[in-house]
């Protein structure tokens, strides 16, 4: 048979708990409609892992603490970003709280929640599951976010690298990381 993830050595993010745990800091905002903006369709149907994770994550926090969410499908760029914010608020004009895996898009969604009135974050907070400082600092307000452990996800794929080239009849390991999500204005 094919070899599947758990026949393999890996250490990425917990996508499930980042996705939950973006959820329930906006329900901690008394957010209580919130949509989940994803990568596109494209990368999805692909199998991208952190799009499928991040959804289920986002979809086990809604369920957990009853509140209404919508998930959304977004290209990696502004003009999708500004439009799938029109579609959200066109959707259900309820909506004050996005949380996105798509940071591409991060800069139109900012862009249509001007055009829309609304402002972030009197009225409406954005979350991004994870974001470089690229992202997080370049954008007005600066985007709550986890941070992409780079070097620690860096560090553990070297360890289990020597450990596998050490011994390599050893079953494979996996190495999940929870980052916090560190809060900022949005």
């Amino acid at each position: 048979g094919q070899p599947g993830v758990e026949d393999a050595w890996w250490v990425d993010l917990d996508w499930v708990a980042l996705g939950r745990n973006c959820v329930r800091h906006l329900a901690d905002l008394g957010h209580t409609t919130i949509a989940f903006v994803n990568r596109s369709e494209q990368f999805f149907r692909s199998g991208y892992e952190s799009a499928h994770r991040g959804l289920e994550g986002f979809n086990q926090g809604i369920e957990e603490l009853g509140l209404t969410g919508r998930a959304y499908f977004c290209g990696d760029d502004t003009a999708a970003g500004e439009a799938c914010l029109a579609q959200i608020l066109r959707d259900d004009p309820a909506t004050t709280a996005v949380a996105t895996l798509s940071e591409a898009s991060v800069g139109g969604l900012y862009r249509g929640l001007t055009r829309a009135g609304r402002v972030v974050p009197r009225d409406f907070s954005v979350v991004g599951l994870t974001a470089g400082p690229a992202l997080t600092d370049t954008v007005i307000p600066s985007l709550t976010a986890a941070e992409e452990p780079v070097d620690e996800i860096s560090r553990i794929a070297v360890e289990l690298l020597m450990e596998r080239l050490k011994s390599p009849g050893t079953p494979p390991r996996n190495v999940l990381l929870r980052p916090l999500i560190t809060i900022r204005s949005s």
